[in-house]
């Protein structure tokens, strides 16, 4: 749901500058979503996925602040929230929820 991708954000009034940072390497969970949201080993068949990427932009929300009515603490929760109830979450093929799922994160979000 878009409680799980952040490619909103990239319409913050903040995420222009953060893309001209000198820091803008930490911004490489942007340019993941863009590879994997358009490669062609992508399922839109849930049932048949082997791996789920969730395009959460962790460094960008935290980073960005209030955007769009919410902040970094909110999105998160709403977040953790979609994940837990999500019926794709939950432990499949013998591994614990969530083993199938893959969140990039490339930095601390204290990093300036």
């Amino acid at each position: 749901g878009s409680e799980l991708d952040f490619g909103w954000m990239a319409r913050c009034p903040r995420f222009a500058e953060l893309r001209a940072s000198p820091t803008n390497e930490r911004l490489a969970e942007v340019e993941m979503r863009s590879l994997l949201v358009s490669s062609d080993a992508r399922t839109r068949d849930p049932t048949l996925a082997t791996l789920f990427y969730v395009p959460l932009w962790e460094v960008v929300s935290f980073r960005v602040g209030r955007c769009e009515n919410t902040t970094h603490r909110d999105r998160m929760r709403a977040a953790w929230s979609a994940l837990r109830v999500s019926p794709y979450w939950k432990p499949r093929r013998g591994r614990p929820a969530g083993a199938d799922h893959l969140l990039a994160s490339p930095g601390c979000v204290g990093d300036n």
